[in-house]
């Protein structure tokens, strides 16, 4: 998978997908691009933006691989 992170803020924030060990960064009004590879087990992983405070601010989502 090919992520873009696009950063509109003004702190960092980052994407991460423990399950993998992925984890992208990127600084305020910056984009930065990784490749990964997801999990090949289907099943819904949880990602975060792993910075202090942010995941109990609601900054988390859900992977789905089918």
């Amino acid at each position: 998978v090919k992520l873009t992170l696009k950063n509109e803020g003004v702190i960092d924030h980052s994407w991460s997908l423990k399950d993998v060990g992925f984890k992208i960064t990127a600084s305020p009004g910056k984009s930065e691009t990784k490749i990964f590879t997801a999990p090949t087990a289907p099943g819904t992983y949880d990602v975060d933006c792993d910075i202090a405070g942010h995941t109990d601010a609601g900054m988390s989502g859900k992977l789905v691989v089918k």
